[in-house]
């Protein structure tokens, strides 16, 4: 290595001896399969196996951890240097598939779906405090409430003067179903709307005649005046409806 100092070319050599090293001792020890990649395909584990310590355990808390950093502090780095090597590590080819298997085994195992929320807002929104008392007049036992009723209850107040159940709010699980049925408009059912259809016969210009009434006439007198003078009466005309 011509024109590089020899104190430099040492210590290039140094470290690359070290690494090797460090990577023959890696291969000799047997890697430990953690639990939550069990289930893992063979390319998860390879990636996994190729992995340093600390970047086997930045890989795992990654996926349920807050931030890059926390996962690095986790994984044994100090708070000075957790941001920059979390930033390193989160760019390895390795840590990034495995954090996108785990992330990827999380979303399908979780019970949190539409149809599930529909369901106990249904619950909430339909439930009638009436299948609360058992045929004697008492609470029933919450193994003998139907599973709708017992999604209904939020909690159960203990006192002298007995037991009282608390449900969940009606209108508020209502509110939350309109605003749901917004945003998935094809959960929403379709009501016929109501049509009235009328006829109006608008006769042409000049052919209108206002319909003959009975009529009454006769002559209507005036009210008489202070001086007493009487004025002509008027003739009148009524019209009966």
């Amino acid at each position: 290595m011509a024109g590089v100092p020899t104190k430099k070319v040492a210590k290039v050599t140094k470290q690359a001896r070290k690494r090797k090293a460090n990577e023959r001792a890696r291969k000799r020890v047997p890697v430990v399969i953690p639990e939550r990649l069990a289930d893992a395909p063979p390319e998860i584990l390879a990636a996994y196996k190729a992995l340093n310590g600390k970047q086997r355990v930045f890989a795992l808390e990654l996926p349920t951890a807050k931030s890059k950093a926390d996962a690095a502090r986790v994984a044994g780095y100090t708070a000075a240097t957790a941001n920059a090597k979390a930033h390193d590590m989160a760019k390895e080819p390795h840590v990034a598939a495995i954090v996108d298997w785990c992330m990827q085994k999380v979303i399908g195992s979780s019970l949190l779906t539409i149809e599930r929320l529909k369901q106990e807002l249904e619950c909430i929104a339909y439930s009638d405090p009436r299948k609360l008392r058992s045929e004697k007049g008492g609470l029933l036992d919450l193994e003998d409430m139907d599973e709708g009723t017992a999604r209904a209850i939020s909690g159960f107040e203990v006192s002298d003067k007995g037991i009282k159940v608390n449900l969940w709010n009606k209108l508020a699980a209502i509110d939350t179903a309109l605003k749901l049925l917004s945003a998935f408009p094809e959960k929403k059912q379709q009501a016929p709307s109501a049509m009235i259809v009328g006829v109006v016969v608008v006769p042409e210009k000049g052919q209108y005649r206002h319909p003959q009434r009975e009529a009454i006439e006769g002559t209507l007198g005036s009210p008489q005046r202070v001086d007493g003078a009487r004025p002509a009466g008027k003739t009148f005309r009524v019209t009966k409806d």
